[in-house]
């Protein structure tokens, strides 16, 4: 083997540690989160009555980091998710709510996010962009502050 492909082989495993690690981290700190606020860590199931039909997420092929609880009389879920596959898929956190409407509107003013309907569900999330640097996921601390403003 010569000398550039050993450091590809080994710059390829550190990338491939640092994204394992990172994903790991962001799992133990969303674990955390279901803890402080009294929710169940679901890992990758969102629960039955949650549905994705007819909105911009309806064709994720990946859920993980499911918590699910009641916040203010109102059952509420949050998720991460991949929508699409491939070089043009995308992913979000999702923050759901089990209401008819209103529970977002301490939200209304921020442009980047979107609420749809499915269901029963209120979903909100930031919509597919056309950027540079796509948004991703919400930080951990956003996904709190978000639950934390449902409002019943």
């Amino acid at each position: 083997m010569d000398t550039w492909n050993y450091f590809l082989v080994i710059g390829a495993g550190l990338l491939l540690s640092y994204l394992y690690l990172r994903h790991r981290r962001r799992a133990a700190a969303i674990r955390a989160l279901a803890i402080h606020l009294d929710f169940d860590y679901l890992g990758s199931s969102l629960p039955q009555s949650v549905t994705l039909n007819g909105t911009g997420l309806e064709s994720a092929s990946s859920i993980w980091n499911v918590i699910s609880g009641s916040r203010n009389g109102i059952m509420t879920v949050a998720f991460d998710c991949q929508i699409g596959a491939g070089k043009s898929s995308w992913r979000r956190t999702v923050i759901a709510a089990k209401a008819t409407a209103g529970v977002f509107d301490a939200l209304k003013f921020n442009v980047d996010l979107i609420v749809e309907r499915s269901g029963d569900w209120l979903l909100l999330y930031q919509p597919k962009t056309v950027s540079l640097v796509p948004p991703g996921l919400m930080p951990v601390a956003e996904i709190e502050a978000h639950l934390k403003a449902v409002a019943g």
